[in-house]
């Protein structure tokens, strides 16, 4: 055998050995694996200073009833009771108003005034709230729209012709306020103590693109 093949076939044994060696070396390097323990979950200190009833969880303690379970009605916006009576109105969103008496065996309602024949015609009926002396003046305010217009958010003044069973004159109707009605329209409304109506008014047009006319930032509005 030639001196070359011999120094070849030397150079091929030291080369496979120091590739073994290296190889144990990188395996020792690496150590042995280790398992990582999970984190243990910290505990929640308990609050015992809260004076608050129910909790999300467990949910709070009350619970849905279906009360008038024989009424039907159709996308209702407001309901509350008539003042100095035993009978609760209902408004729906398309105008109809109605009502009840306030009895679970209840099973037909009875109609106080449709938005629905007003001329000229309206979009949405938002809300209505009962003078603070109803007792003595018979007297209700009712929101609704016309449209995007730029008055087309209206509050009138209506007042009952009858309370057995309780019926709103369509023809006393009285405008008292206006607004755009874009969109964001509010219109709801409460009496306060001060003997004020309170109306909610949002911007008065669409959300896309939100408030063009800056309504929203304008607090002279």
């Amino acid at each position: 055998m030639s001196s070359y093949h011999n120094a070849r076939v030397h150079f091929l044994v030291l080369a496979s050995a120091l590739a073994t060696c290296l190889g144990n070396v990188a395996i020792h390097a690496q150590g042995p694996e280790t398992k990582t323990s999970k984190s243990a979950t910290p505990r929640k200190a308990a609050w015992n200073t809260s004076r608050v009833v129910g909790t999300p969880e467990p949910p709070s303690p009350f619970l849905v009833e279906h009360r008038f379970q024989k009424l039907k009605f159709t996308n209702p916006v407001e309901m509350r009771p008539i003042p100095g009576t035993n009978r609760l109105l209902v408004m729906e969103l398309k105008g109809r108003i109605v009502s009840f008496p306030d009895r679970q065996d209840v099973t037909t309602t009875d109609p106080v005034l449709d938005l629905t024949k007003h001329k000229p015609a309206i979009s949405n009926a938002y809300g209505f709230t009962f003078h603070p002396n109803f007792k003595e003046n018979r007297t209700c305010f009712i929101s609704y729209i016309q449209g995007p217009q730029a008055t087309g958010t209206k509050v009138c003044r209506y007042r009952f012709k009858s309370m057995d069973p309780p019926t709103i004159d369509p023809a006393s109707r009285k405008e008292i306020f206006h607004w755009p009605s874009g969109g964001h329209n509010g219109a709801a409304m409460r009496f306060g103590p001060d003997g004020f109506l309170y109306i909610t008014a949002g911007d008065g047009v669409g959300p896309n693109p939100p408030d063009p006319p800056n309504n929203g930032q304008d607090c002279s509005n």
